[in-house]
């Protein structure tokens, strides 16, 4: 598994440049080092390096990540050349690999191996494949999850993996599975009542136990050879850890304050003689001793609140429930790997599934702030709970790069520089059955100035691009800010090369944008009932002829309460749609534009056949939008959006487009859905609407969309406003330019009225080269936008 592969890679690097100084930058050097040793000590001391490397998965499931990651150790052993058995004799003739997240063990022939009893070869390799396994999932990897189930799954399938090379001993019996539950834990990862950096020194003095002895226990416990001896083991961990907890907690302020109080309680009345006391000092003396006795029971609350707290049913501590990533003296050192694809859920699920959880994650997660996510505080966490030389990897929503709610979390990033390496799969599904667009992120506590990133085309084969480095683009902070200042938002823009970095910057260079051109952009009308007010039909004189669209009734309705109506998949590029579907309108029009109520007497008197149906109907308009429209004007709209100031020239643009831009000019006075956005010129314009639909509909506008905007099923774009406001113009621009894009646009619109299916790509092209000139972009540039 990529991930898996990458960051333990990096890891093992790692590692031997902790251990021995050998600062290779990549593996290969690494390789040219170890692969050549024949001395048994070199050769057993290179496995204890890579043995030393602990892998976390905070949200571990069903422990996907910790079965591969035991694969791929296995396989960077044999891959180095120094996969042995235990008496440091390699396994030369046989290559351990990762195929489809399966181990494959192959002879020289190519041929699979198979486990043979009763040959010599065959039992050592089959015994140090096993044993290797044993000692890596002993020693390297720990899980958390808060699902007990899950964790028995978990477990499950790491002894599954043992079993998979379980050998017969010369007594003919199958060696005895070792106890892997210590190291798989239920817990929330995310709550603890002790912080990573509580003082456990305190608590080792105050204790007759010591880290080694806990590990020790630990070690007890895992090759406890009956159940006598691993039940001894569990209570001398309990124990042990009961210990630790009931001294660190004495840490706590709330137990010091309770301490302070007790004894300035105690020198408060030892150092009076209270027969000597006149009326008034007794008096005085007795609210002193209240009041300080008032906060000894306060701060006994406190406490009672802080031990008794249901949220801490769940609690991991971390601080010490995994010794292996403890110091001799009791320091939290943390884990080497971290990986994980972290639970993704709401604020809004949180604040309902998880209140008292909220508030916590509130008080103690910098990331816990505004519309967070948490898989934000799940990254947060990996970055606490790792090592300074840490190599982490989570599978991650991409669209807290972009989202407003993400903001917070993006400054996050940016202030520690964690980010290594991000693998962008854009609108490309990695899990069948989620609904969440991903990328892999590869980070780190090592500051950097800015991190690698490819993001894979749709239906490209991601899986091999994203192995290859000369795919990946180096992204600067610098160029992360400067970006987010032209866009004008705290957003992360990722560009898939630094040509389109400094094409963003160019088209920046104009001095306007559409959010100073148009007056607004705006979506539709929102009815919550469409079908009882959309008609297809004809006009026939002073009535639409035809039919309400879920009623086969025939039927003429006044043309004076009727508007022409264009849904979404009818905005088609530089099209003119028909006039034949309508929306009933109860609202008259002021001078202004603004739209208002009719009242139900005027309905009734001067359009009696829409009235008649309104009345036949009226159930469904008091139940609609949860019967917010039960009142006076049942016949309204669920909301007034999109009603006032329709009528009038405008761009329309369908919301949602998949490989290119959709726009139509409108001079028919259409009304509109909420999946249809209007763009009206503010009244001062000097430019031509036939001039913004060419931008409108260009491959530069599309361009920039797919790299600022939020990516959808099919790598579709959403045109909403705020996503469209920024996008830049120019100032001004001549009048012979505009009326040759105008001349051309004009030709497409007549062109596309006759025939609807005709080809005109080619004046379409010759458009966008114009508009190319006008934000003078190089053959580079056009390049990096056609390539979209």
């Amino acid at each position: 598994m990529y991930m898996c592969k990458e960051t333990i890679k990096k890891a093992v690097l790692q590692k031997f440049r902790d251990v021995k100084g050998w600062d290779f930058s990549d593996f290969n050097a690494l390789y040219n080092k170890v692969s050549g040793f024949n001395e048994t000590n070199d050769i057993l001391e290179a496995n204890d390096i890579i043995n030393s490397i602990t892998i976390c998965d905070p949200a571990v499931g069903s422990g996907h990540f910790l079965v591969s990651a035991l694969n791929e150790i296995l396989s960077i052993k044999s891959e180095l050349g120094i996969l042995c058995d235990s008496t440091g004799r390699k396994l030369n003739n046989h290559k351990v690999n990762v195929e489809n997240d399966e181990l494959v063990v192959t002879n020289s022939q190519n041929q699979l191996f198979e486990y043979i009893p009763n040959n010599d070869e065959s039992q050592r390799i089959q015994e140090t494949l096993f044993k290797e396994k044993q000692t890596i999932i002993e020693n390297c990897l720990f899980g958390v999850d808060i699902n007990p189930n899950s964790v028995k799954i978990c477990r499950l399938r790491l002894w599954i993996e043992l079993l998979k090379n379980a050998y017969y001993r010369p007594d003919g019996e199958l060696e005895t599975l070792p106890n892997i539950d210590i190291n798989i834990k239920c817990g929330n990862s995310l709550i603890s009542r002790f912080s990573l950096d509580s003082d456990l020194k305190k608590a080792l003095k105050n204790t007759r136990h010591t880290i080694v002895a806990y590990q020790a226990a630990i070690n007890t416990y895992s090759h406890a050879k009956d159940k006598q001896e691993k039940n001894e083991m569990r209570d001398l961990i309990n124990e042990i850890k009961n210990s630790f907890k009931n001294e660190i907690k004495k840490d706590h302020q709330v137990y010091k304050d309770l301490d302070k109080f007790e004894g300035q309680l105690v020198k408060l009345t030892k150092q009076v003689d209270v027969f000597g006391f006149n009326k008034k000092q007794e008096d005085e003396f007795n609210k002193k001793v209240a009041a300080k006795v008032s906060e000894i029971e306060t701060q006994k609350k406190k406490i009672k609140h802080l031990e008794n707290n249901k949220i801490y049913n769940n609690a991991f501590e971390w601080r010490f429930e995994f010794p292996e990533v403890l110091s001799d003296d009791g320091e939290f050192i943390g884990f080497d790997v971290v990986l994980a694809n972290p639970p993704y859920m709401r604020i809004q699920e949180i604040k309902a599934s998880q209140p008292a959880e909220k508030i916590y994650y509130e008080t103690k997660y910098e990331n816990a702030e505004a519309a967070y996510d948490l898989a934000n505080i799940f990254f947060e966490l990996a970055v606490n709970i790792s090592s300074s030389n840490c190599k982490n990897a989570f599978i991650f929503p991409h669209k807290f790069f972009n989202t407003s709610a993400a903001s917070g979390f993006r400054s996050y990033l940016r202030k520690g520089q964690y980010i290594d390496k991000i693998s962008h799969f854009g609108a490309n599904m990695i899990f069948e059955d989620a609904i969440t667009y991903t990328c892999v992120a590869q980070f780190s506590k090592s500051q950097s100035k800015g991190f690698y990133f490819q993001r894979f085309p749709f239906k490209s084969d991601f899986k091999s691009l994203m192995l290859d480095e000369k795919k990946y683009t180096y992204i600067s902070y610098h160029m992360i800010e400067k970006a987010s200042e032209l866009y004008g938002k705290n957003q992360w823009i990722l560009f898939d090369n630094k040509e389109g970095y400094r094409l963003f910057e160019k088209i920046y260079n104009q001095r306007s944008n559409i959010s100073s051109k148009f007056e607004k952009i705006s979506q539709g009308i929102a009815t919550a009932k469409d079908e009882i007010y959309l008609f297809r039909g004809e006009k026939n004189e002073n009535y639409i002829k035809g039919n309400f669209i879920n009623d086969e009734v025939g039927r003429e309705i006044e043309e004076g309460i009727m508007r022409p109506y264009l849904k979404g998949k009818e905005v088609q590029r530089y099209s003119s749609p028909l006039k034949n579907l309508y929306i009933l309108f109860p609202y008259n029009l002021s001078e202004s534009g603004k739209a208002n109520i009719m009242e139900e007497s005027e309905i009734r008197q001067n359009y009696p056949n829409a009235y008649q149906w309104l009345k036949k109907t009226e159930k469904e308009h008091r139940k609609k939008d949860n019967k917010s429209t039960n009142d006076e004007f049942w016949y309204r709209y669920a909301r007034n959006q999109g009603v006032d100031k329709i009528e009038r020239t405008k761009l329309s643009s369908m919301e949602i487009c998949v490989t290119h831009p959709n726009v139509i000019l409108d001079n028919d006075n259409f009304y509109h859905p909420t999946t249809v956005y209007s763009w009206y010129l503010n009244e001062n314009a000097q430019e031509s609407y036939e001039y913004y639909l060419a931008i409108a509909n260009s491959k530069l506008l599309w361009w920039f969309l797919i790299i600022t905007g939020d990516t959808l099923q099919g790598d579709a774009r959403r045109f909403k406003t705020n996503y469209l406001n920024p996008f830049p113009l120019p100032e001004t621009v001549s009048q012979e330019i505009q009326s040759e894009i105008e001349n051309k646009v004009n030709e497409v619109i007549t062109l596309k009225k006759h025939n609807s299916k005709i080809n005109t790509e080619n004046i379409e092209r010759q458009i966008d080269y114009i508009i190319y000139d006008i934000y003078g972009l190089t053959k580079d540039e056009i390049k990096v936008v056609e390539e979209v």
